[in-house]
């Protein structure tokens, strides 16, 4: 599994909106790739995701934040992708952003 991008930020919103980002993936390996499960590090995060993607194809990850359960300030979302990988089963991509009153 290879990410476009590692990390994304949604911007800086106002406590309670929601927003959604989107990862774009390719499966490099030469069977099919299988996501198992996404944890996310913080409340409030919804991810969607294609698989499973066949070898040389593309994905897609959309995640929906709602940002009602978190803090005010700058927010890191972790998410931890568990795959059928052999070379690499687990992989991390960011989420960034700053919550406002």
């Amino acid at each position: 599994m290879q990410f476009t991008e590692s990390s994304i930020s949604f911007g800086t919103v106002k406590k309670g909106e929601k927003k959604k980002v989107s990862f774009a993936y390719g499966n490099m390996g030469r069977d099919q790739l299988v996501i198992y499960k996404v944890d996310s590090s913080e409340p409030g995060a919804t991810v969607k995701f294609t698989t499973p993607v066949k070898a040389g194809q593309k994905g897609e990850m959309t995640v929906d934040i709602d940002t009602g359960a978190l803090p005010e300030g700058e927010v890191l979302y972790i998410l931890t992708i568990i795959t059928n990988s052999p070379l690499r089963p687990m992989a991390n991509v960011f989420i960034t952003g700053t919550i406002e009153k």
